[in-house]
């Protein structure tokens, strides 16, 4: 039985739709558990954008990646609603597919759920998705929802 869910969200269409099979899933087993990651790109758009809010503000560095992050959680956690299951959140920084795999692999999940983006053909040969990176860099079942 999958208790432990890890739900990856960049806050997209495709992962609120994840959020809704995670919300099912979940709902059926008891006991459940839903963790919600979301994975910021420490990208040089984004790192100055940081900046110039810390310098703008009394924030520490980790307050203001909450920041950007809440409007995502919040959306995913509106569309989970209140279940019958436990949700936490989890933050990280990095290459997205890294850092999901990373903590698929920690051991305390059961199954991840994921969001398909149609990426364009081109773009999707050189870069690969996110959930096909993720679905090939753990050993845990991986539901991709489109």
């Amino acid at each position: 039985m999958f208790k432990r869910i890890l739900l990856a969200t960049d806050g997209s269409t495709h992962s609120l739709r994840a959020a809704e099979a995670a919300r099912d899933l979940a709902n059926l087993v008891p006991e459940a558990g839903i963790t919600v990651i979301h994975v910021l790109p420490l990208t040089p758009e984004l790192t100055m954008e940081l900046q110039k809010e810390l310098d703008s503000a009394e924030f520490t560095f980790e307050e203001a990646l909450n920041e950007k992050a809440r409007p995502i959680f919040k959306r995913t956690l509106e569309v989970l609603g209140n279940g019958n299951f436990s949700v936490q959140t989890r933050l990280e920084t990095g290459h997205a597919a890294d850092q999901i795999a990373q903590a698929a692999n920690s051991g305390h999940f059961d199954l991840v759920v994921i969001g398909s983006r149609g990426l364009g053909n081109w773009q999707e040969i050189l870069l690969g998705s996110v959930s096909e990176k993720v679905c090939h860099s753990i050993h845990i079942p991986v539901l991709i929802v489109k």
